[in-house]
């Protein structure tokens, strides 16, 4: 009667072993750089990312792949990256030099996965603000070519440490609208004119208020720091100009002779973010 039971006990155990490793995420087989299974690429951006991504690892040893799927399934992004990650191993063998950029158009949900060894150049802090300012503005409104062509860039530039790749990508970046920047003007302007003539002299205080609204440098100063540079393109390079299209009469295929995983370790490094 227990040996009965415990066959029982054993075969429950494996068959849940079984049913959870069958609902574990599908991981695609790595064939390119760029896998859009989303199909959210146009052609001729797909193929120029796929040569590029391919210089970058034959010229730097830093091995980038995109990874778009259009829903994860109920799994949470992190989960579905570090799986992706662990079993694509991108980046060199003991250097760990891979990132993963995953999306996921349905779930409107995105990640940056890092290596272990570019943690310290492509820190928690530097991916978040790669996709709050060059990727989500894009996807919000459906240019997922260009969030991921602004992704690429900057993940590159930051990973490789500068390195010089040959290209024409170029990053888009979303500016503030006109309309905005006048209504702050006219605040601005508007204060100056209270203090005028509210005041029988502005003395030395009012001037130095009235010089920093105008030039924004005297407060500058007494502002604290962010963690990690500013909100301008600096920090990362000076990038600038749009994305070229040019004809869509290419391939989006890569041709490049594969692109396998160089055997890469991954840790949890990166970022995640909604749009």
């Amino acid at each position: 009667m227990i040996k009965k039971h415990f066959i029982l006990f054993i075969t429950a155990v494996l068959l849940s072993v079984s049913a959870s490793a069958k609902s574990r995420f599908n991981v695609p087989e790595l064939k390119n750089p760029v896998m859009d299974l989303a199909d959210v690429i146009d052609e001729k951006t797909e193929s120029r990312l796929n040569t590029y991504l391919q210089q970058v690892y034959e010229q730097t040893e830093v091995q980038i792949a995109v990874l778009t799927i259009r829903s994860l399934g109920n799994y949470p992004i992190e989960e579905v990256s570090i799986e992706v990650a662990d079993q694509w191993k991108l980046g060199k063998k003991n250097k760990d030099t891979g990132v993963l950029l995953l999306v996921a158009p349905n779930d409107r949900s995105l990640r940056i996965e890092v290596g272990y060894g570019l943690e310290g150049l492509l820190t928690d802090a530097q991916s978040d603000k790669i996709i709050r300012k060059y990727i989500t503005p894009q996807f919000k409104e459906n240019n997922y070519s260009q969030g991921i062509v602004n992704g690429v860039i900057k993940i590159t530039e930051i990973a490789t440490d500068g390195a010089k790749i040959n290209t024409d990508l170029k990053v888009e970046k979303k500016e503030s609208s006109s309309a905005g920047a006048g209504i702050f003007i006219l605040l601005w302007a508007g204060m100056i004119i209270f203090i005028i003539t509210t005041n029988k002299g502005i003395g030395p205080f009012g001037i130095y208020f009235i010089l920093s609204m105008l030039t924004g440098r005297p407060f500058q100063r007494r502002m604290p720091r962010k963690r990690f540079g500013s909100d301008d393109d600096d920090i990362f390079g000076g990038f600038g100009g749009g994305f070229s299209g040019g004809s869509h009469r290419s391939s989006g295929g890569f041709g490049g002779g594969g692109f396998k995983g160089g055997g890469g370790r991954f840790g949890g490094g990166g970022a995640s973010g909604k749009w």
